[in-house]
């Protein structure tokens, strides 16, 4: 993934710009580019700091410390409101701890940092998102929130020229991935919010410009009312193929989902789960995905097809709440497949023999039409075999070079779901 270079070095000098802590620390607010200022700040005693962004106006901020790994007990206070720092389990910063973005719905220029127990100098990022032009939001806001149930058309979507108006674009090279896994995430946001479009643009910049990633990191965000917006911009390529930056480094085949908003203890509306199973709805039935099933990734030898974050790395990652609720969503999203599809014909494949020492047949019911196998290790990595046509729909797998193991066989076949099947290779 292409990654841009955020400047961190601060001078710590006295200016308009200040924010001065309550034993009167100065230190100056440089500005990183329009969206982005950054400040260096030196702790004191108190643990309490105001901060203050002089006659610019911020939507977010992110702060970043060294020498402590946890933010308990800190806070930034806002608009009368107090907002706990929750990390961003994303980031991996060689000894340093970075905060999610605090975002509001109104831009401000002062806020107070609750920051105890930090000795070493550390970050504070001032994001500003901008007012986003009222033609834009108008345009958005006259789509559908949500699609017909048991509908397999593709959701109404926010266009990244609507919500990215007046934001610089992203530039550089995509790349695109088939999709086996829909990962379904939370941004771990304030669910007071009601500004999507602010957030979604707060998180842009918070990806773009304090982690340095080449764009947003998913391939669409969900807010609480059912608004779907698309996220990371595909270019000339297509919206729900273009790889992301969402599964623990490990993004191919996958493609990211969003729940904006923090569902640890939080239920989700059901306005937003309907709108993520007619999206997901929409990309199974436009890619054949087996909703129910489960195959290889590198980071989970048996990834659901429909998973949360946190099933391939150590994060909270959707929150409790949308995790627990991911089986029934899986059973949604079956069920209006069913509803919105021909009935589909389910083939059993066979194959012998299984333990095998050499090659593999595989045989199938008449009339049906095998487009591929694929040879999958327990750990997602892909291995290229060759198919012999052996005629009266039988074929041989070559198998017989493959290393000992236990690997999934996957069956492709046309207009059917894929089929998994195991098979010990000896």
């Amino acid at each position: 993934m292409m990654r841009f270079c955020v400047l961190s070095v601060v001078f710590l000098v006295a200016g308009s710009l200040s924010a001065q802590s309550p034993v009167g620390n100065n230190s100056r607010v440089l500005e990183v580019s329009p969206e982005l200022s950054v400040q260096r700040v030196i702790p004191n005693n108190q643990g309490e700091y105001e901060l203050s962004s002089g006659e610019k106006y911020f939507t977010s901020l992110v702060v970043k410390i060294s020498g402590s790994d946890s933010f308990e007990t800190s806070s930034i206070a806002a608009e009368g409101n107090s907002y706990p720092l929750e990390v961003d389990e994303h980031t991996d910063l060689d000894g340093e701890l970075q905060s999610l973005p605090v975002i509001f719905d109104l831009p401000g220029q002062n806020a107070r940092l609750r920051l105890p127990n930090v000795t070493e100098p550390f970050s504070v990022y001032y994001i500003s998102a901008g007012e986003l032009p009222s033609s834009a939001r108008t345009a958005g806001e006259l789509k559908p929130l949500v699609t017909t149930p048991g509908s397999c058309e593709e959701p109404e979507t926010i266009d990244q020229s609507e919500w990215r108006k007046g934001l610089s674009a992203p530039s550089y090279s995509r790349s695109y991935t088939e999709t086996e896994h829909l990962i379904v995430h939370h941004s771990a946001t304030s669910n007071s919010l009601t500004d999507y479009y602010n957030v979604v643009r707060n998180i842009y910049i918070y990806h773009t410009q304090v982690n340095g990633w080449s764009d947003i990191g998913y391939n669409y965000l969900v807010a609480p009312d059912g608004t779907i917006f698309k996220g990371r911009d595909p270019a000339d390529g297509e919206q729900d193929l273009v790889l992301g930056a969402h599964f623990c480094g490990k993004n191919s085949t996958t493609m990211g989902v969003c729940m904006m908003g923090d569902y640890s203890t939080t239920e989700p509306k059901e306005e937003a789960i309907s709108s993520l199973e007619a999206l997901l709805t929409w990309k199974a039935s436009k890619d054949i995905l087996d909703v129910l099933g489960s195959t290889p990734h590198p980071l989970n030898g048996d990834l659901n097809t429909i998973a949360g974050h946190r099933q391939g790395c150590a994060t909270q990652c959707p929150g409790d709440k949308v995790f627990e609720k991911l089986e029934t969503i899986r059973q949604d999203v079956f069920a209006n497949l069913q509803a919105c599809s021909d009935p589909l014909v389910v083939s059993t494949v066979t194959f012998y023999p299984n333990p095998s020492e050499g090659d593999v047949l595989i045989e199938l019911p008449k009339e049906t039409e095998l487009e591929a196998v694929d040879l999958v290790t327990l750990s997602g990595q892909k291995q290229s075999i060759g198919l012999i046509n052996e005629g009266l729909n039988g074929y041989r797998a070559v198998t017989s070079f493959l290393q000992p193991g236990v690997y999934v066989m996957m069956f492709k076949l046309k207009n059917e779901l894929p089929q998994y099947k195991k098979i010990i290779l000896r």
